[in-house]
């Protein structure tokens, strides 16, 4: 129940200050209320800013008899229905509110001072509208009504735009001349001394006389009470930051207002301290006006904060949520999520200091050839934006990859706004922008699904085509029956005959995805070859010239013999395994070999596609599958029905050989 009330408390303080930010953000004025007349004519503007007076006279009376919310909410409403007579499409948007109010109270204070206007004198609605001039001075006065040609105010004739230096000029002048005209008590000191209906009268007149002083318009004990609360509102929001939460924080909207606290505490009471000083100890003049440009510059950096934080709330929910949406990259939500953080941020600040009165909209809207001039010097920074873009929706490398592009290879570690971080084999980082990196050719290792054994072979020249033939057989026999090396990739032929040795080429696929797994099938595969040039009685050419001073040894006569036999043998029997093998055999030789070979400690013949210890795998992926079973490989591909269709036809061929030769015996 704590908790709740904690999400429910802060909840309803971030919309209370929602609500006092939108009314506060209104770009147009209000129209006076119905049954003031209105202010279709200077006439009728003046006879209803005379009516407002008459009403708020008698409202702060009746609120000073009897104070209670009510009788304390109808004064403001009276105030804000004469603000709205003032033309303030000049003032700054945060700043409006108290300048309309200085306005209204200092016209209000100059009217008690002058003689009464006929209001005779001033133009109605009678004549012809068009006829009607733009603008009207009231008689006796300074005061100039305006007619309004833009804005949802259209039409209306309003207090001129500099109403307010005009009459704070001429309140300035009489009071000099001291006329007898000088009311006893001034609307600006009533409002002053005013507080809200929550603090008691009498804390106006128990404070020391010192404490009346003025500060820009406020007295010196409203500054002082001001100043203590903003200290305890200031001392809670700083320990909403010790605060712990002992529930489950994985929902989104507990998540989140937990995660933002500080500033949503920030916000409430930010908003509970202007009510106060509005509508409470009532502040006014310059010193409120300082209050509002304040108010305004706070909202924004704590609400561009909150934001900042909630953005990447959601971020890191969806990025935890990850496995429930695989065909989402981590990666890139995080960097979609800084860059719309950071674009909310700079609209919050940006808003905030239009309504302080800077034209920042207008700045950016009327740049032109500077706006270019900016783009350009910007656009490697797009590119490098847009090309991380690229790489997370292309994918042709993900964070925890081994890659090679250019003349150098690592492990991609991050994929930021601006470049990508490659860790290098020898430790250290390269950095590589962006919009580079993707128009590189990239070799990614990591999405192999085996890798390639291929190397040359040169035997002795002395080695006869029958040993030739044998040795070829042999390592053909010895790859088929390897439990690591894909039997549809094997490729061992002879190739060419080089300066100094017979070349053999031998090009196959091992079934892994990781280095050192790979250097070991390699490494033990290297060693059969040696084993089996040696074992057929032949042996590796090396590229020298020797000069022969006896007679030269021959190579083992009994191996060659016993080899040139085996293919005679195989040659009676129709089984010489040129250009392949048969099915047949290829199917008996297959996984018959013992590797890792017996003996060694990694030995495990009940794990043919076991890992070896040490791994260094190509990437952080799960690597899946990489030795499929041979039943799931129910339709063989295209290289597969060509070798099977070459023997079926060689043996088709033979068969036909045969009977001929029979039928001739």
């Amino acid at each position: 129940m704590r908790n709740s009330a904690w999400v429910v408390a802060l909840t309803c303080a971030l919309t209370i200050w929602v609500l006092s930010t939108f009314a506060s953000a209104q770009t147009e004025t209000t129209s006076p209320a119905a049954g003031h007349f209105g202010a279709e004519s200077p006439r009728h503007t003046f006879e209803t800013f005379l009516n407002l007076r008459t009403e708020l006279r008698d409202a702060l009376e009746q609120y000073e008899a009897k104070r209670n919310a009510t009788n304390a909410r109808r004064p403001g409403l009276l105030l804000e229905e004469v603000i709205g007579l003032f033309d303030l499409s000049d003032i700054a948007l945060a700043a409006r509110p108290e300048a309309g109010l200085t306005a209204a109270l200092s016209t209000l204070d100059l009217l008690e001072r002058l003689e009464p206007v006929d209001l005779a004198a001033l133009p109605g609605l009678a004549g012809d509208l068009d006829a009607m001039p733009a603008s009207v001075r009231v008689p006796g006065t300074p005061i100039r009504l305006t007619r309004v040609e833009n804005g949802v105010q259209r039409g209306q004739y309003l207090f001129d735009a500099n109403t307010l230096q005009t009459v704070l000029r001429e309140l300035r002048v009489l009071e000099i001349i001291e006329t007898d005209a000088i009311v006893a008590t001034p609307w600006s000191d009533r409002f002053s001394n005013l507080t809200g209906h929550l603090l008691p009268a009498s804390i106006a007149t128990s404070v020391p006389p010192a404490l009346h002083e003025e500060l820009k318009g406020t007295p010196l004990w409203k500054v002082v009470l001001l100043a203590m609360v903003a200290f305890v509102l200031v001392l809670s929001v700083a320990l909403t930051k010790r605060l712990k939460l002992p529930v489950e924080r994985s929902r989104l909207v507990i998540g989140l207002i937990w995660r933002a606290r500080v500033p949503l505490a920030g916000l409430a009471a930010l908003a509970l301290f202007f009510w106060i000083a509005r509508f409470q100890i009532n502040v006014s003049g310059p010193f409120a006006l300082s209050l509002a440009g304040i108010q305004t510059l706070s909202n924004a950096v704590l609400l561009a904060w909150m934001l900042w934080i909630m953005v990447h709330g959601v971020v890191d929910l969806i990025a935890s949520r990850q496995g429930e949406m695989p065909s989402i990259d981590v990666n890139l939500i995080h960097l979609s999520g800084r860059i719309a953080a950071l674009f909310a941020v700079i609209f919050v600040l940006a808003t905030g200091a239009q309504a302080l009165g800077l034209p920042v909209f207008s700045i950016l809207a009327g740049l032109g050839i500077g706006g270019l001039a900016i783009a350009l010097a910007i656009r490697p920074t797009f590119e490098n934006l847009i090309g991380g873009f690229i790489l997370y929706i292309d994918r042709p490398i993900r964070v925890g990859d081994f890659c090679s592009f250019g003349t150098l290879a690592g492990t991609v570690e991050q994929i930021g706004v601006r470049s990508t971080q490659v860790r290098a084999l020898d430790r250290t980082l390269i950095t590589v922008p962006n919009a580079q990196f993707a128009d590189m050719q990239i070799i990614n290792w990591a999405q192999c699904d085996m890798m390639l054994i291929k190397h040359r072979v040169g035997v002795r020249f002395e080695t006869d085509p029958d040993t030739l033939r044998y040795v070829l057989a042999q390592l053909r026999r010895m790859f088929h029956a390897h439990p690591r090396i894909d039997n549809d990739t094997i490729r061992v032929r002879f190739v060419g005959l080089g300066d100094a040795s017979q070349d053999l080429e031998i090009r196959v696929y091992a079934l892994t995805r990781e280095w050192n797994d790979f250097f070991a099938i390699q490494e033990d595969v290297l060693l059969r070859i040696a084993e089996t040039v040696r074992a057929a009685g032949s042996d590796f050419a090396f590229p020298s010239q020797t000069m022969y001073m006896a007679r030269d040894t021959a190579p083992n006569e009994a191996a060659a013999d016993h080899a040139r036999k085996q293919v005679s043998l195989w040659r009676h029997r129709r089984q010489l395994p040129f250009p392949t093998f048969s099915p047949d055999e290829i199917a008996e030789m297959e996984d018959t070999l013992a590797y890792p070979p017996l003996g060694s400690p990694d030995n495990r013949a009940s794990e043919p596609d076991g890992v070896l210890p040490g791994s260094e795998p190509l990437s952080t992926e799960p690597p899946g599958a990489i030795n499929e079973t041979r039943e799931e490989e129910t339709r063989p591909g295209p290289a597969s029905k060509l070798a099977a269709s070459s023997t079926s036809s060689s043996s088709r061929t033979s068969e036909a050989a045969a009977s001929d030769a029979d039928r001739r015996a």
